[in-house]
């Protein structure tokens, strides 16, 4: 199922959750009062690249993203959030997870027999994040933000290689493990709009720099050599729909 897919869904449960409490008079906090929730933020651009992968996936014969796509890919298109507000100040952790696995079938001879190696591939990336917001009350049920968001994402990925029929006698079925942490910064300018004093829909947009960690690579069985480094660098726009749920 799509990003674009849970997203409506989870949406749509909230709605009907908090429907009753939608006649009550809109508005974002009370005063000084300290509230606690927990949302959901959908990366728009980072939900197009994946699902834009998948399709290209599935176009060939793969089950995720195509063999051009990195395999630690240091993108979390769906993260959950806890938002913890105060009178002009919003803390608000984030969580999210995106893992994708295919399998990259060896290619076969005119009778048929296998003579390419096989690759089954998997890769998880895991962020963890912390924004810190100053925010402003625009309207009775209108609430804008701005501040920092940084934090770290961690990849890993494997990729089990298995060589044709014919070349296993002089080539065993080797497993390419690595992993890597990247850190990231970035400024946040966001909108609420509270249908309810429990429940807002709002947009996150800004811009996000992405540090590559030093990525760590073994072999197994091992072989002789040093495996490559990586090194680099993002710079991006951010744009991000997200709803919440006060308590």
């Amino acid at each position: 199922m799509s990003y674009i897919k849970i997203i409506l869904l989870v949406l749509l449960s909230i709605v009907v959750t908090n429907t009753p409490l939608l006649a009550q008079e809109p508005t974002p906090s009370n005063g000084s009062d300290f509230r606690i929730g927990i949302g959901v933020s959908l990366d728009l651009g980072a939900a197009a690249s994946t699902q834009e992968s998948q399709i290209a996936g599935s176009n060939s014969n793969l089950s995720g993203p195509p063999i051009d796509i990195p395999l630690l890919y240091p993108t979390v298109p769906l993260t959950v959030l806890i938002p913890m507000r105060f009178s002009h100040f919003k803390i608000e952790p984030e969580i999210g997870v995106y893992s994708y696995s295919y399998m990259v079938n060896g290619s076969k001879d005119s009778t048929g027999a296998t003579v390419g190696s096989s690759d089954n591939i998997s890769s998880t990336s895991i962020r963890i994040g912390v924004g810190l917001y100053y925010t402003q009350q625009i309207s009775g049920n209108l609430s804008a933000s701005i501040g920092p968001r940084v934090g770290i994402i961690t990849n890993s990925a494997e990729v089990d290689v298995t060589p044709p029929p014919a070349e296993l006698q002089f080539q065993k079925p080797s497993t390419e493990s690595l992993s890597r942490s990247d850190f990231f910064v970035g400024l946040t300018v966001g909108g609420e709009y509270f249908f309810s004093s429990a429940f807002s829909l709002g947009a996150d947009a800004g811009f996000e720099y992405i540090s590559l960690g030093n990525q760590t690579t073994t072999i197994t069985p091992t072989v002789s050599g040093t495996p490559g480094t990586i090194t680099g660098h993002s710079f991006e726009t951010k744009e991000a729909i997200v709803a919440r749920v006060y308590f």
